[in-house]
């Protein structure tokens, strides 16, 4: 696997020599080439299934290259300064000083420091300055004090020895005028797409937005061609590098799915069987793929969440007693039959075609208790906390009750209209894309 992966061979290892050494040998011959180290990392990995110790080993690859652009010296001083600057939003930050390239940064990528070992290894921006001093001028921008006073004092330095200083002014100009996002909001959007050649493959494309009054574009992660039975997996994989990335656990997880996948246990696949003891804490919706393609629902779809979103806050009693169309149209729609069985699909296909923006059902029996026990649990609260309420019920580790125990199965479609998928703009020839 490392000898396809490097441009130079590997040396044969002696047959009489010891597995250990043999093993000893070859990490040798991998850290003694420029792209070695990264290539045994991805061995790792790949072998492995190891996160610690893969993040590790990609860190000290960062650290081994950093070398290459600044002098030993200069790195320490660096590390020690930036240990005093890594703020829980450090990733956010990231994000905001690579505009317009910002793209999402990889798992082992923590901290400021590793932040800033990942990007000494990138290109320079449009403007000529090299990511990594774009980054330390956002980072002091948002620091502050005595601490993001020596960051600028080290990039203003950096930058007259290297004949930056025009494009560094520029770039602390946008720092300190940025608006970065809130600490709500937050949101990694799953779609889930049917391959179209294979009928047990799906291509998984996942968007990362943040909230607030950031108005940086929403980040999108490469394409993944998946197989049914490891959905969960590249799920879960993805997922944790939305956490670790965010350092901030109010995330809201949607999964875009289309009729065939959704009735899929999205709660377990971001509450991963290889970290039974860690709860991942955030809000888990189903949002459906095949509203978008009824544009004729669409405005019926907007009134009923808009009467929606207007009901009071009180617990809904007196709804019950209103005619059954206009206590529907006030409030989601509880399936009798899960969409897995015809009677359920066809349900749930007729609710999204008439515009119902909220729908409930039990991945498995929706019996007529489960159907009592859920249109109670509708009418205790505002509707528009309903996805919390739910979230609630899924992470209690105890037992909750004989009518709440009924919601442990319980599947939420949310199908907020302001809050669609992010629009991909047109390819374009290459003889019309602008030349930086």
């Amino acid at each position: 696997m490392l000898a396809r992966s490097l441009d130079d061979p590997l040396s044969e290892s002696d047959a009489q020599v010891r597995s250990l050494d043999q093993f000893s040998q070859l990490v040798a011959q991998c850290t003694a080439l420029a792209e070695g180290a990264d290539v045994l990392a991805d061995a790792v990995s790949t072998l492995t299934g190891d996160l610690r110790t893969t993040q590790r080993m990609r860190l000290l690859c960062d650290r081994w290259s950093a070398r290459t652009w600044l002098p030993e010296g200069e790195l320490c001083a660096l590390e020690r300064l930036l240990s005093q600057a890594s703020p829980d939003d450090v990733h956010v930050i990231a994000q905001a000083s690579l505009q317009p390239l910002a793209a999402p940064l990889p798992l082992h990528c923590t901290h400021a420091w590793s932040i800033l070992l990942h990007l000494l290894r990138r290109n320079a921006l449009p403007n000529g300055l090299p990511p990594f001093m774009a980054f330390l001028e956002y980072l002091a921008a948002a620091v502050g004090d005595s601490v993001g006073e020596q960051i600028r004092s080290w990039t203003l330095n950096h930058a007259e020895a290297s004949g930056l200083v025009p494009s560094l002014r520029e770039c602390r100009a946008r720092a300190t005028s940025v608006q970065l996002p809130d600490a709500t909001g937050r949101r990694v959007m799953f779609v889930l797409m049917p391959d179209g050649l294979e009928s047990d493959y799906y291509v998984l494309r996942v968007w990362h937005e943040e909230g607030g009054a950031y108005d940086g574009p929403p980040l999108r992660d490469d394409d993944t061609r998946v197989r049914h039975p490891d959905i969960a997996r590249a799920v879960a994989n993805k997922l944790r590098h939305a956490l670790i990335a965010g350092q901030r656990t109010d995330l809201t997880v949607e999964f875009w799915l289309p009729l065939a996948l959704v009735n899929q246990p999205v709660w377990e696949w971001c509450q991963p069987a290889s970290e039974p003891d860690v709860e991942w804490d955030c809000r888990v919706l189903v949002r459906s793929l095949d509203r978008p393609q009824s544009p004729d629902s669409h405005s019926s779809w907007r009134k009923r969440w808009t009467r929606l979103m207007r009901e009071d806050a009180s617990p809904c009693t007196s709804r019950r007693d209103l005619a059954d169309d206009e206590r529907q149209s006030r409030e989601p729609l509880v399936l009798s039959s899960p969409p897995d069985v015809e009677d359920g699909r066809k349900e749930l296909m007729e609710a999204i075609r008439s515009g119902v923006p909220a729908i409930l059902w039990h991945r498995q029996n929706c019996s007529k208790p489960f159907r009592e026990s859920v249109q109670n649990f509708i009418h205790s609260g505002p509707l528009k906390d309903l996805p919390s309420r739910i979230g609630e019920i899924h992470l209690s580790p105890g037992p909750l009750g004989d009518e709440a125990e009924l919601l442990r199965e319980v599947t939420l479609l949310w199908d907020d209209p302001d809050r669609p998928l992010p629009v991909l703009k047109p390819l374009v020839a290459p003889d019309e894309v602008p030349t930086l």
